[in-house]
């Protein structure tokens, strides 16, 4: 396995970690596909669990609790603070309908607020919380994320919320997404910093404030660079600096929608909370 830019944690209650992370062997771009928009890029369908002396060197790494360190992403049991959306009917939604129509109802919303003061519980947070919404996405797609404007699936991909310039990235808010499916779902991701891409491809002076094309020609030029799959449980949820990191989701080879509830902030991890 290559080299980790971001450490992977499990929280201490989760089971079966050495099943969790797959590996692949890189990516292509994608041609002629009208579901995509021009130029994307997405893993090869090559995923195998990697071995145990890979999984023991990923777990070898201490995490460091303090408010400065995002460059790690953790997977989470939420189950304790999460069993209310399940009890509301969220994961047996069948359509985007069904989803907006929960999302604007008086009982979604109490549901967020206890929510909201649950994460307490898991996190320190500074300042205001920004929910995303509830997403759902389709089973059997190589890749989930779309450009709504387009209505195109975009691939391998930066989240760009808080607009910071691509050398500031490590400053950016991280991301919580919770699996309120009915399946086991799998974040993908290419396991470097933004500012290691910028670094390796020699730019100098690139600006661009959305970094997926950033990614893309990385990704161009090292074709062969491993993707890893962390795989996350109903009921669970990874927190990763999705702004500093090309990433995205996949539902193939699924039964049933995948359905998230995603916010970002800065969440600093309670201590212990990881092993």
């Amino acid at each position: 396995m290559e080299d980790c830019s971001f450490p992977i944690f499990f929280a201490r209650e989760i089971e079966h970690r050495n099943e969790r992370i797959e590996i692949n062997d890189g990516t292509y771009e994608i041609k002629n596909d009208p579901a995509y928009s021009y130029g994307s890029i997405i893993p090869n369908d090559t995923f195998t669990k990697i071995d145990n002396l890979s999984f023991d060197f990923l777990m070898s790494a201490k995490f460091e609790n303090s408010k400065t360190n995002k460059n790690f992403i953790g997977v989470l049991n939420l189950n304790k603070i999460v069993m209310s959306f399940f009890n509301i009917g969220i994961h047996t939604c069948k359509n985007i309908k069904q989803i907006n129509d929960i999302s604007k109802s008086n009982l979604f919303k109490m549901v967020i607020e206890k929510f909201t003061e649950d994460l307490n519980e898991f996190f320190d947070i500074d300042g205001e919380i920004q929910y995303l919404g509830l997403n759902f996405k389709s089973p059997n797609l190589k890749t989930s994320t779309f450009d709504r404007n387009l209505n195109l699936r975009i691939g391998l991909h930066l989240d760009s919320w808080d607009r910071k310039k691509l050398n500031d990235r490590e400053n950016s808010r991280n991301r919580i997404c919770i699996n309120l499916g009915k399946e086991v779902r799998h974040f993908i991701f290419l396991n470097k910093k933004i500012i290691e891409l910028i670094d390796d491809l020699e730019i100098d002076n690139f600006d661009l404030r959305g970094g997926s094309e950033l990614g893309r020609l990385y990704l161009r030029k090292y074709p062969n660079q491993q993707i890893t799959k962390l795989n996350i449980y109903p009921g669970e949820a990874y927190i990763a600096p999705t702004e500093n990191i090309i990433h995205d989701a996949t539902t193939l080879n699924k039964a049933f929608p995948d359905i998230t509830l995603s916010l970002i902030g800065n969440f600093w991890v309670k201590k212990d909370l990881f092993r």
